[in-house]
């Protein structure tokens, strides 16, 4: 039946885990499939179409709440589609259906209570045998990157962006686990991180997870749990996809990157230890986005850069963050 999002207010990352736990297992295959799949490789048929009944029935279920528009990409267990509310038809939504219980609705539910910056708003969730739907409200872009970032100041400010939303999910105890492009939106303001499908609470343990090309090196190798650093060194692929005009990562190391951007040999620097494949010297997201903003600040006034960050990492940012505060 059609329900209302899990009760975001959970008493610390303990209880959230906890209810993880109750609800969901850990996401085990890489999402790397999911991207093989687009609507342009499916059969011509309607998009309600399924291979499985399970996936059928969600999909009748939602039906009388929602118009579906589009299929956006189908997989043996997973489908996206872009609808929009029967009740408010001006209301566009991103209907993702997959196989397994409410892990992306709790996980956004938790984000939103905290009123994380950059990610995507929930909106509610349904649940059928052996499938849940997680809605979310559709986020309008310039998509695809990285053909929408064409100067200095687009390039900063999407970085810029996606660190400060890094900075505030790492802060909930929350690893993404899937940052890439395609999960990434950019409406020349804000950079919205969608798709928590595979995220997981405080660590992980689980190898080979995530996409290929952007996955950090100790996932494809034996080791003890990891934390957020790999969703830094991600989002270093991310950015270093953008700044080179690629449209896919590496799975293969050392990255080749410019000799400089935009004049910057800071931000080089930068990448360069966001790419490290020893996740111990890689900067947190909080620091990547000290760096940021400090370098954008010095590119603008060509003032020598301080090597001092202020107590608090994220006041001393000149580019525009404030985007929509209530994720």
């Amino acid at each position: 039946m059609l329900g209302p999002m899990y009760p975001g207010s959970f008493e610390n990352i303990d209880s959230l885990k906890e209810t993880l736990s109750a609800s969901s297992t850990e996401a085990e295959q890489s999402s790397s499939d999911d991207d093989a799949h687009s609507t342009s490789s499916l059969p011509r048929r309607c998009y309600c179409d399924s291979q499985h009944e399970e996936m059928e029935q969600c999909i009748f279920g939602l039906q009388p709440h929602y118009v579906f528009e589009k299929r956006l990409y189908y997989h043996r267990r997973r489908a996206v589609y872009l609808a929009h509310d029967r009740a408010r038809p001006d209301v566009k939504v991103v209907i993702r259906i997959t196989d397994g219980r409410p892990h992306e609705s709790t996980i956004l539910a938790h984000l939103m209570s905290a009123n994380v910056y950059g990610i995507e708003q929930p909106y509610s969730f349904h649940v059928s045998t052996g499938h849940t739907a997680t809605v979310t409200k559709f986020v309008q872009g310039e998509l695809p990157l990285p053909q929408s970032i064409q100067n200095m100041h687009d390039f900063f400010a999407l970085a810029a962006s996606l660190m400060r939303s890094l900075t505030e999910i790492h802060g909930e105890g929350i690893i993404h686990r899937d940052i890439k492009m395609s999960n990434l939106i950019w409406d020349g303001r804000t950079c919205t991180v969608v798709d928590f499908e595979l995220s997981c609470v405080r660590e992980g343990k689980t190898r080979q997870i995530g996409t290929e090309g952007f996955m950090a090196p100790e996932l494809l190798r034996p080791g003890p749990a990891y934390g957020p650093e790999i969703d830094v060194f991600s989002a270093g692929v991310t950015l270093w996809a953008i700044l080179t005009q690629t449209k896919e990562g590496r799975v293969d190391a050392p990255y080749v990157l410019p000799s400089s951007v935009f004049g910057s040999d800071a931000i080089i620097d930068l990448l360069d230890r966001m790419l490290a494949t020893d996740p111990d010297k890689r900067p947190s997201s909080s620091q990547c986005l000290y760096e940021l903003a400090t370098e954008y600040d010095r590119i603008r006034s060509q003032t020598p850069r301080s090597t001092q960050p202020p107590q608090d990492s994220s006041s001393d940012a000149d580019l525009d963050l404030s985007g929509d505060e209530t994720a």
